[in-house]
């Protein structure tokens, strides 16, 4: 469904703060939804504070994760 909803075009950059650190267990639902499709993009994805999908306490991937190319770290390195 997040696909189907994104116009039909190319995307020359996009930015990751679905969940940041308030994710608890793997991406599930819409959140996996909007991993998979920024994954797919094929272009420069910027995380801000945390990859959606990745832990921040220790770094773990639980589950699927975005494949970020940076990360911006908000108040605090991660």
């Amino acid at each position: 469904r997040v696909r189907s909803s994104l116009p039909k075009m190319k995307f020359s950059g996009a930015i990751d703060a679905a969940v940041g650190t308030g994710l608890s267990g793997p991406p599930r639902g819409r959140t996996l939804d909007v991993v998979t499709v920024v994954n797919s993009l094929g272009t420069t994805v910027v995380a801000l504070d945390v990859p959606t999908g990745l832990d921040a306490d220790d770094g773990s991937t639980p589950g699927d994760a975005v494949q970020a190319t940076a990360t911006f770290a908000l108040a605090l390195p991660k």
